[in-house]
């Protein structure tokens, strides 16, 4: 089952989806996703919006992690694919999903 939640960030609106892996929501765990950048170069930004703060720069074929969540930001039509990242206030950056394509999940 997928959840769905709507949030405001700024000036606009966001729905995030996520989907747990069986039990996952019992013991706690969330699923970690793979992927890797497909662009030339794409940002790590701090939140999923166009004009967040970019915090760093991940090129084509790099790997990177993240917690298997997207979010929806319905004011500028971009979906956000969540990394881990070191360099954010809560580990969690936003990357677009379009410069990513999943690898593995677990």
């Amino acid at each position: 089952m997928a959840l769905t939640a709507t949030a405001v960030l700024g000036m606009g609106m966001v729905s995030m989806m996520a989907a747990p892996t069986a039990g996952a929501a019992e013991a706690g765990v969330t699923a970690t996703c793979g992927y890797r950048v497909v662009w030339d170069s794409s940002a790590v930004k701090e939140n999923p919006w166009p004009t967040a703060e970019i915090l760093k720069w991940k090129h084509e074929g790099d790997l990177v992690t993240g917690p298997c969540k997207t979010v929806f930001n319905e004011v500028s039509g971009t979906t956000w694919t969540a990394v881990h990242c070191t360099c954010a206030d809560d580990d969690e950056g936003w990357m677009r999903e379009v410069s990513l394509r999943q690898t593995w999940r677990e």
